[in-house]
């Protein structure tokens, strides 16, 4: 499908399957928002996009054995989902392709990238939490009384070990129950990992990094989106629409797209010529010329002559993704008179009469 895209001064006729890529991302959105509480391993109804989306500002959520509710407190970490949410949500919105919103996407998925390395301390399945390996049966006595926590509960013997990706346990739920005399629930067994990083599969990790459908099944994990996004504008094609021709009218710019652009010059060296291209006078026809261009966009054949025209249509530059393949060029006359001279064109020499000087007496004989 074709879709118009405005770059700068320029519509593009981008071919590109924009909306199929929008419904990807909103898809993702509405799923990750209907998980929340006990489908993602916590007690409170935020949803999973919402920790996505605060992550940064407010990031993971962690156990706080501290406090008399046992409720859950959240942690900051630097770079998450408060800053690139916020951009992904306009793009895939708007679906704009502007220089700057290509960048952003770069970066984005470079942050992606980064987070979800095995040694990320950004990456979700990383995240180490202080768990139960075990609890002693007999509470803790002291003066001769069982210790008792602020609840009114006996205080055991715990013996702690490190887990990751997430805190819920079955040890900790089993804990959590018999000694704490709460209503805990299971988490799923994917989500944790007891001996080392890099093994679990908790809910943040299936929405961001993961590779494969688990057990929240969430097609497509985020930068599977955002990578194949950026795919695809690598990819893409984008025409310069005729309404928005490129105007050649510097003198190094002439130069350049004759010696740079093959159709160009391949036209000049032609047309310089062509009998058909002279005026009456024998001057070079500049306006037969401007209407040809009018009539025939140029076509961009190879790297070197995309990057030479990215770089005289100035508002892109060279590392913007997306092919330019076709362009509709506007010469100046000036110009055009110009690099028909490079492609050899002599213009007619003007005659001029000889004037003959004569002294005062042989104007008088006359």
């Amino acid at each position: 499908m074709v879709k118009k895209v405005k770059v700068g001064p320029y519509i593009l006729d981008l071919e590109m399957d924009a909306d199929d890529l929008s419904k990807k991302y909103k898809d993702w959105v509405k799923k990750c928002t209907g998980l929340s509480g006990e489908t993602i391993g916590v007690r409170s109804k935020t949803s999973l996009f919402d920790f996505i989306k605060n992550q940064g500002s407010v990031g993971r959520v962690v156990f706080d054995k501290e406090s008399p509710d046992g409720r859950e407190t959240q942690q900051k970490s630097n770079m998450g989902g408060s800053i690139f949410i916020p951009m992904l949500d306009t793009f895939y919105n708007k679906m704009k392709f502007e220089p700057n919103d290509a960048k952003q996407l770069q970066d984005i998925y470079t942050t992606l990238l980064s987070n979800s390395d095995d040694n990320s301390s950004q990456n979700p399945r990383n995240m180490a939490f202080n768990g139960i390996k075990s609890y002693s049966r007999k509470p803790i006595i002291r003066n001769g009384k069982p210790l008792k926590d602020k609840r009114g509960n006996e205080r055991h013997t715990v013996i702690n070990i490190t887990v990751f990706g997430h805190y819920r346990t079955p040890k900790y739920v089993e804990y959590r129950n018999k000694i704490k005399k709460l209503n805990e629930f299971e988490g799923h067994e994917s989500w944790y990992a007891s001996t080392k990083p890099n093994k679990s599969e908790p809910p943040m990790w299936q929405a961001l990094y993961a590779k494969k459908e688990g057990n929240l099944n969430i097609k497509l994990s985020l930068i599977q989106i955002v990578e194949e996004t950026m795919e695809s504008l690598k990819n893409a094609k984008g025409k310069v629409s005729n309404t928005t021709p490129i105007t050649i009218k510097g003198q190094g710019t002439a130069d350049a797209v004759y010696r740079g652009i093959s159709d160009v010059k391949s036209f000049f060296d032609k047309v310089v010529l062509d009998s058909t291209y002279k005026t009456k006078k024998g001057n070079f026809n500049v306006k037969k010329v401007q209407d040809w261009f009018a009539a025939n966009p140029i076509p961009l054949d190879t790297n070197s002559e995309e990057t030479l025209m990215k770089k005289i249509m100035e508002s892109i530059d060279a590392s913007y993704p997306i092919n330019i393949t076709e362009v509709p060029l506007r010469i100046s006359p000036l110009m055009i008179k110009r690099i028909a001279g490079l492609a050899g064109f002599q213009p007619p020499v003007k005659e001029t009469e000889e004037v003959k000087k004569m002294s005062w007496m042989e104007v008088l004989v006359r």
